[in-house]
């Protein structure tokens, strides 16, 4: 009578807390590239650390999953000890979802985990991968784009009343030496084509050759400097 068996003392301050068993098969599966699979056990990891902290997170149920900002701004104060595992929990969801190439989601939760835990040496490094990973994925973007800005062929439309001077614009803009090349397509309303007659020609030096389709189509022209 009042001793304690050593035995028993030992097998309880070995109990692990659900939330952190959770966590450690959501970072086995993450390091094992299961990332689907780890998303679902970092979940299931929060929810019970939400459990975890009782009254301090009923009032706000479901917020530390789904906004961590909200939840660290309003809360960081008052976690104690507390701070350091969501911290590192939510630091583990942005580093699966990281891997997944969410990002910009993964950037909110280490901010969270950084006003948590600011001295935090593995939030800090996360955090600063996350932001040279999103500086890559912006310069891939901007050349993505440029790229298919690129492959697009600008089309112009030249219009006017009669004698507005739309051939004498066009055969300008042929006549020019501004290093560019021209595909002209010019419609003709009459039933006697003349245009054709009045816009400049450069068959002589072999730069152009102006074809007359009536009631033809252009893809029965082959032109192997339009292919």
């Amino acid at each position: 009578p009042g001793t304690t068996n050593p035995r028993s003392a030992m097998a309880l301050s070995c109990v692990v807390p659900p939330w952190q068993e959770k966590h450690e098969e959501a970072c086995r599966a993450c390091s094992e590239m299961r990332f689907f699979e780890a998303v679902q056990l970092i979940n299931a990891a929060l929810e019970s650390f939400e459990r975890h902290l009782g009254d301090l997170a009923a009032p706000r149920k479901g917020l530390l999953l789904t906004e961590p900002a909200r939840f660290a701004e309003e809360f960081h104060g008052s976690m104690g000890s507390d701070a350091v595992d969501l911290a590192r929990l939510w630091s583990t969801r942005a580093d699966i979802l990281m891997n997944l190439g969410g990002l910009r989601r993964a950037a909110v939760e280490l901010d969270a985990a950084a006003k948590l835990a600011p001295q935090d040496s593995a939030v800090a490094a996360l955090r600063a991968e996350c932001e040279r990973l999103e500086e890559v994925q912006a310069a891939g973007q901007a050349e993505e784009k440029a790229a298919a800005a690129t492959k697009k062929m600008p089309v112009h439309i030249l219009t006017g009343f009669l004698g507005s001077g739309k051939t004498t614009l066009l055969n300008h803009i042929l006549r020019e030496s501004h290093g560019k090349r021209f595909a002209v397509i010019e419609n003709e309303f009459g039933e006697i084509g003349i245009d054709d007659e009045l816009i400049a020609k450069r068959e002589d030096s072999g730069a152009e050759q102006i074809i007359e389709m009536n009631n033809g189509c252009i893809c029965c022209t082959v032109r192997g400097d339009l292919i």
